[in-house]
Parts: C-alpha cells; sequence; structure tokens
C-alpha cells in the first residue's frame, strides 16, 4: 500500500520485486525443512503476499522485475537454515521460472507485462543514454536474449557459467528458456553451440 499510495499522490519512487518473491512463497521454505537455497532478504512471506506482487506488477505499482542473483559456492549456502547467507542463485534460470509460473499460475498476465517489468522498464530507471536497453528498435543496443516459449528444460545448476551450483528449482522441468544471446549486436551464447 505505501508504494502504491507515493505514487497516486506523484511521489518519484521505484519499485521493483525479484523473480523469486513473485514464484515462491513461505510454504516453499517449510515444504522443503527450511532448506538454505530458499534463504533470502527480504524473506519470502505469505502465498497472500505473494499474490499481492502480481497486483503490483499489473497496476504498475512495481516497476521492474530483478534476479537478485547470489552466486554462493554450494558449499557456503549448503549450512544450516540459519547460518547460511541470504540469496539465490538465479541469473541462468529466472526467466524460465518466471515464464513457467507466470503460465501455469496467471495466465492471464500478458507475457509482454512480464518481459518489459524484466527489460525496457529497469533500463527507464536508469540515466537517459541507457534508455534503449531493453528495447528491439534502430538505434537502439543489441543487447537481447531469444527466448524459446515451448522450450522445455531440466534445471541442472551444474550445467552454470555461474560459479554457483544450486537453487531452490534444480532438477524442476520449466518451459520458457533462452535459446541465443546477443550483447552489442553480436551473438555471444547460443544453446548447445560454443561460440
Amino acid at each position: 500500500g505505501l508504494i502504491r499510495q507515493a505514487k497516486k499522490e506523484g511521489l518519484d519512487i521505484t519499485c521493483d520485486t525479484t523473480f523469486h518473491h513473485l514464484t515462491l512463497n513461505e510454504n516453499a521454505v517449510i515444504n522443503s525443512g527450511y532448506n538454505s537455497r530458499y534463504k533470502v532478504n527480504p524473506p519470502l512471506r505469505s502465498k497472500e503476499d505473494q499474490a499481492a506482487l502480481w497486483e503490483g506488477l499489473l497496476d504498475d505499482t512495481i516497476d521492474a522485475i530483478v534476479t537478485d542473483h547470489a552466486p554462493w559456492h554450494m558449499d557456503e549456502k549448503d549450512e544450516p537454515f540459519q547460518e547460511a547467507p541470504f540469496g539465490i542463485a538465479s541469473l541462468e534460470c529466472a526467466a524460465a521460472v518466471l515464464i513457467d509460473f507466470k503460465n501455469k499460475n496467471y495466465p492471464d498476465v500478458p507475457i509482454g507485462l512480464i518481459l518489459k517489468k524484466m527489460t525496457s522498464s529497469p533500463a527507464s530507471l536508469l540515466p537517459e543514454k541507457w534508455h534503449s536497453l531493453g528495447r528491439i528498435e534502430e538505434g537502439a543496443f543489441a543487447d537481447l536474449t531469444v527466448i524459446d516459449m515451448e522450450r522445455t528444460r531440466i534445471v541442472d545448476c551444474n550445467e552454470w557459467y555461474s560459479k554457483a551450483r544450486c537453487c531452490p528449482w534444480e532438477g524442476i522441468a520449466l518451459s520458457g528458456w533462452p535459446v541465443m544471446t546477443f550483447a552489442e549486436g553480436r551473438k555471444i551464447w547460443q544453446d548447445n553451440e560454443e561460440l
């Protein structure tokens, strides 16, 4: 309510949320037996709080979806819940986790809104020279990720480029995976292809 009210009053304020707060709630922590892979700050909250975040996306209270990628080594994260560091390794599966969850739980939410909140909306909050990030238009930076919405894979953290080798979605089949990445107009990664 506070962010929504501040925006209604015209205050210059922005708000983001992580994809894991959109896709997980406190039940995941409890059902895992307090597995430290779910330990984040702020902590995962109730299902009602999770639903409120989705409402915030739809009414533009929330400007951006972020990863908050925290690439802890397995030996750092594999500690008792109270002793483990905060954070989820997520960069390499964030898009698939969010797309898959949206499609299964919020099918009426436009995929374009989700992609906008992960790309051009965060860029618009940066200084003006960065506003073309996240857009496909003439003169824009050609920093792009191509996502195959039908591509289904099982999350395997051992395949990641990140130093992290653990996440809450390990072993789960998800649909909506990146298949190609461009940086400054040059293809730098393609699934199943060494460049």
